[in-house]
């Protein structure tokens, strides 16, 4: 072996170890960043399916609702492709205050299996003219996981 093939020999190998360490040091640095990244900022799993958009009678907060059961409406969203709900719940009460305690005072629907997210009847309590309802809407994902409850909307029977 000549010196000139020595130190080729001698560079490659220098090549190749700086590879591996590399290899090695970006497989620790994307390992570290999953193990420390922080949650997301919404409170929810990455992925997580959220009802957002709440409408009544397809608009946002509606006054003058003349219906008996009002048709109520979501849309959602997720960071995760091909997320889809498998089931909702909606929870309706007097005041924001009682809906905030969970305390559905006009209506809990229970868990509905249901792919459904528009103009689902109101199914609660009579509702009297000019009263004011809060509601709020949880629903599932395709792997069985509840979202966080969506914001409160209202409405305001006509």
């Amino acid at each position: 072996m000549t010196a000139r093939s020595m130190s080729i020999t001698f560079l490659d190998a220098r090549l190749d170890l700086c590879i591996v360490t590399m290899s090695i040091g970006l497989c620790l640095f994307a390992f570290a960043g999953a193990v420390a990244a922080p949650p997301p900022s919404s409170g929810s799993a990455p992925g997580c399916l959220r009802p957002v958009e709440l409408r009544c009678e397809l608009s946002q907060n509606p006054a003058g609702i003349d219906v008996e059961r009002p048709g109520l409406s979501w849309q959602l969203i997720s960071n995760e492709r091909g997320a889809e709900q498998t089931a909702w719940q909606v929870t309706v009460a007097t005041t924001r205050d009682l809906l905030t305690r969970g305390e559905a005072d006009l209506w809990d629907s229970g868990r509905v299996p249901s792919r459904e997210t528009a103009h689902i009847p109101y199914d609660g309590a009579p509702l009297t003219s000019s009263q004011r309802v809060f509601w709020r809407i949880r629903v599932w994902d395709q792997h069985g996981h509840p979202s966080a409850w969506s914001d409160t909307a209202n409405w305001t029977m006509g």
